[in-house]
């Protein structure tokens, strides 16, 4: 197939996550069940799907530590409709360096479906923390997956599902997060202690003058844009865990 037709075919079966203010990517493959990764749900007793064609459908996870473990979730809507849905390929088919497109919803509420050509650059096993702690068969992408990607499908071009976008892993988003971490921690233990609050001699801004500073709300302002950075930074390393683990239940 060409990657037009694997769009048109595939499109309406990708449905944006709302998990407790958070979104997500999911997929159908059965008349009942939508595939999701689960760190994008978390414990979340219900989500809501919503499809390109307009169409809403509330869902509740399947229980499954299997599938836990290697941060894959099932989703069954708790009143299915008629919608397309996609079909799982043979991981044994699969090579380093063919050419798959990845589908998700990236970025933030305002972005539409959106579909990546990557090549595969290794297939293998890994381990992710701390979302996933074990090592899992998994694949590597050359594109750049964003937050919001995560759940999405991978596909090949018969258009069938080879792997479930679950992480975005580098070496620069492995400090970014980490970095993020340290300084919400300090923001908090500054605010604990009662020092969120600095006098200084006065200081004139303009017609203004300052004679204190404000240190969590800058702390604050320090954290959004790190969190900018490190949602929006572009760095060409995807993984996706392998389809296998799904095909298994089906």
């Amino acid at each position: 197939m060409e990657w037009p037709d694997v769009v048109d075919a595939a499109r309406d079966a990708v449905a944006r996550i709302w998990s407790e203010g958070l979104t997500g990517t999911a997929f159908h493959i059965s008349g009942e069940v939508f595939v999701t990764s689960k760190h994008v749900i978390g414990s979340a007793p219900q989500v809501e799907l919503v499809l390109p064609i307009g169409v809403k459908m509330q869902a509740q996870p399947a229980a499954n530590a299997g599938l836990a473990s290697v941060d894959l979730a099932l989703l069954r809507p708790t009143s299915p409709q008629n919608v397309p849905k996609v079909a799982l390929a043979d991981m044994n088919a699969v090579r380093v360096g063919e050419e798959v497109l990845f589908a998700g919803y990236p970025l933030d509420a305002a972005m539409p479906l959106t579909f990546h050509k990557a090549m595969v650059a290794f297939i293998g096993h890994r381990a992710f923390p701390p979302i996933i702690q074990r090592e899992v068969a998994c694949l590597q992408l050359d594109g750049s997956v964003n937050l919001g990607n995560s759940g999405g499908p991978v596909f090949n071009r018969e258009g069938k599902v080879i792997g479930v976008v679950s992480a975005r892993y580098g070496k620069l988003t492995e400090f970014l997060d980490a970095f993020l971490k340290d300084q919400t921690e300090a923001r908090d233990i500054i605010s604990q202690m009662g020092m969120g609050t600095v006098q200084i001699n006065a200081v004139p801004v303009g017609d203004k003058t300052y004679t204190q500073f404000d240190v969590v709300e800058a702390q604050n302002a320090f954290i959004d844009i790190v969190s900018m950075l490190q949602r929006h930074t572009n760095v060409g390393i995807g993984w996706a865990v392998s389809s296998a683990y799904i095909a298994q239940y089906f």
